[in-house]
Formats: structure tokens, C-alpha cells, sequence
């Protein structure tokens, strides 16, 4: 078993209230932090409020967490709130202390699926984030000061009606890639209209990027909850396209050493290792997972560590030798007692030992973010 602790969370901000109260809540304590830290010279930035919150006695669970590269992290929640949080300065020699979004700003509908820019940074002060909703056009908005950029159009001219955009992903600074329930659309950031429009049928809930030296540059793939995976080159052509299991794909993560794929399904007590080298051929399985409806995220370490991902009954699984296409060391450790989905882990791009967590779904009594240290 491995070593974990926790060194900052959210506590019990998200715990047993509805979604108004634990705004409330999470307010009353900065407030209480200002005024505890009234002789700084600091200005501390003020969080903003909703218009209105529906829904009121769901709990206040995270759907995403995102590590940026200057190791702030940002979170979307069940109360449609894009949060980023500032970890402490002396971090690894905390115990479990509080913490409090640094910045706290609210979409005006229900968030479908989000993306943040790759060069995003709070000490540059720039964090664009593009926001899916149904019914309404992309948006891109500033999180630094909560106001809109731009937006663009994904309207389906033939019906008239916004199509549904359930994954995003950006190929690089400028063009992003977004997956509807009809079809795959290239987005340049400086233009309303999509570039290229690729039909592709079926709920695209995921899209990754490829890095792996064994395809050509520029290539992504895509995952179906329909269970299909299709493959593309650099443009835009169909390299490959196959059913992969019978559960609802949810994330594609690739291999830090470029070789392999890793298939993550809703409803599976598996994920499936597809070698990149053989044409997406299936070599293993990592398993004895738990898996239910709700969409659970993991992340590769970047130094060949392997595979890190939660579950839906509340266990932590590190499969230490994933990067070898195999399953032979799996190490998992309990952290729910009321065995809720721990849903997100990421891994801090800049510390591999430092993780972000999210605990609890529309079920749990005490959903939690969590900043924890592994080795």
C-alpha cells in the first residue's frame, strides 16, 4: 500500500448542504479569513454570487478539477461555479488545513463540459475557459475577472437549434476541438464559425490529443458512449475506427511513453490497454475496478509511474506498471467511509507527488476537494 496524506481540503464546506448553503457557507468563511487577515496590505478579490440556484438540496459535488501549469487548480461544480484554488506556499508541511477558492465565478446555466486554455496561468494573469450548455452558444470566458470573451457558434442550421457539445479539447493554442451528439468540429479561437465539421454520430463524450511518437503528429482520438473509438491523423482523416466494449467510453488517456491507450468505461470494473503500435489492438486490462454510471477521471504520472484513478465505491488505485501495457502491481487505498465516488484525481503537473482529489457525487453527504501528497 502506499503512503498518502492529506495535506489541504475543502473540509466540511461541501458537507450536508444543499447548494445554496454551502455557497453561503464557503462565503462566511472568506469573509472570516479577510477579517482574520485584516492588517495585510493584500486586497483580497471578492467572490461573485449566482443569479439563481436550482436544485437546491442536491450536494455540492465537483464534476472536474484541472491542475494549471503554475500549479493553481480549478475546479466546476454541481452549482455551476468555476472555482480556482491557490494551494499554500508551504504546502507539503500542512495537515489537513482549510482552503478557499482564491477566485469563485458562476456560469448562468448548467455546465455540459469544460476546457481550459493549455497556457492559462493566474501570475500571468490569463485563464481562458471555454464552457458547453445546452441550448446556448460555446462561450469562452476570462476567469480572472468572470466576464465573457467570446463566443461561437455550434448551431445546427438545419433543425436551428444549438447542438449539445459534451467534450472539448485544444490541439494547441489557437484551435480547439469540440464533440457533439452528430459530429466533430475544429474551432479557431479567433473566429465564430467552426473551420472543419467531421460527421461523427453518437454522444462523443471524449477526445484526447496524441502525443505518441508512433503516430503522425497532430493525431487525436475520440470515445463514443455508443462504445466507438475512432481515430484521427492530422486532417482530419479517419486512421481507424472500431467498437471497444459495451459500457460508455468516458476518457482516453494515453501513455506517458506514448505506446498505449487506456480506455475508461462507465459501468466496468475494467480499463482496457489498446498498443498503439499494433493498431490499437487490445494487449491487457487493468482491473477489479469499480466503476458505476458517474463519469470517473484518472491521470498519468509523467515520470513512468503509471495510471492513478478513483472509483465509485470510494478507493484510490495506482497501477504502478500500466506503462508497460500490463497490470501486475495495483495498489489501492480507501478515503470515502460512505463509500462515495471519488470521481477526479490529477496529478500536479509540477510536484508528480501532489494530487487533487474529488470525493462524493449527487448521493454523497460529504463531498470534498482534497490536495494530497502520495509517494
Amino acid at each position: 500500500m502506499f503512503n498518502f496524506k492529506v495535506l489541504q481540503s475543502s473540509k466540511s464546506t461541501f458537507h450536508n448542504f444543499g447548494l445554496s448553503e454551502s455557497i453561503q457557507l464557503e462565503n462566511d468563511l472568506q469573509e472570516k479569513f479577510i477579517n482574520s487577515n485584516s492588517n495585510s496590505e493584500y486586497t483580497f478579490p471578492s467572490f461573485s454570487n449566482p443569479n439563481f440556484i436550482s436544485d437546491t438540496q442536491f450536494p455540492n459535488y465537483i464534476h472536474r478539477t484541472k491542475w494549471l501549469k503554475d500549479s493553481s487548480l480549478i475546479t466546476i461544480s454541481q452549482d455551476n461555479a468555476i472555482r480556482l484554488y491557490i494551494p499554500s506556499p508551504d504546502l507539503l508541511s500542512l495537515d489537513n488545513e482549510l482552503i478557499l477558492p482564491y477566485l469563485r465565478h458562476f456560469s448562468s446555466h448548467s455546465i455540459l463540459t469544460s476546457e481550459i486554455h493549455p497556457n492559462s496561468s493566474i501570475y500571468e494573469g490569463s485563464i481562458p475557459v471555454l464552457l458547453s450548455s445546452k441550448e446556448i452558444p460555446l462561450k469562452l470566458m476570462s476567469l480572472i475577472n468572470g466576464e465573457l470573451i467570446t463566443s461561437y457558434n455550434n448551431k445546427n442550421e438545419t433543425v436551428e437549434r444549438y447542438e449539445s457539445v459534451y467534450s472539448m479539447k485544444f490541439l494547441n493554442e489557437v484551435n480547439f476541438l469540440t464533440g457533439s451528439n452528430k459530429n466533430i468540429k475544429i474551432y479557431d479561437l479567433n473566429r465564430k464559425d467552426p473551420i472543419v465539421t467531421i460527421e461523427n454520430r453518437g454522444i462523443n463524450s471524449c477526445i484526447t490529443t496524441l502525443n505518441s511518437e508512433f503516430l503522425e503528429r497532430g493525431s487525436f482520438i475520440t470515445g463514443t458512449f455508443s462504445n466507438k473509438l475512432t481515430l484521427y491523423n492530422s486532417n482530419c482523416n479517419i486512421v481507424q475506427k472500431f467498437q471497444c466494449g459495451n459500457n460508455g467510453i468516458s476518457q482516453i488517456l494515453e501513455s506517458n511513453n506514448g505506446k498505449y491507450l487506456y480506455i475508461i468505461s462507465r459501468n466496468s470494473g475494467k480499463i482496457k490497454i489498446l498498443d498503439i503500435r499494433m493498431s490499437l489492438k487490445e494487449v491487457d486490462q487493468l482491473s477489479n475496478l469499480n466503476f458505476k454510471n458517474q463519469r470517473i477521471y484518472g491521470d498519468i504520472f509523467d515520470n513512468n509511474q503509471g495510471l492513478l484513478i478513483g472509483s465509485s465505491n470510494g478507493e484510490l488505485n495506482w497501477f504502478k506498471d500500466s506503462e508497460l501495457g500490463m497490470s501486475t502491481t495495483h495498489e489501492k487505498i480507501k478515503l470515502s467511509d460512505e463509500n462515495s465516488a471519488i470521481s477526479n484525481v490529477s496529478i500536479n503537473p509540477s510536484d508528480a507527488n501532489v494530487i487533487a482529489i474529488s470525493i462524493g457525487d449527487r448521493n454523497s453527504t460529504k463531498s470534498e476537494l482534497q490536495i494530497d501528497k502520495i509517494d
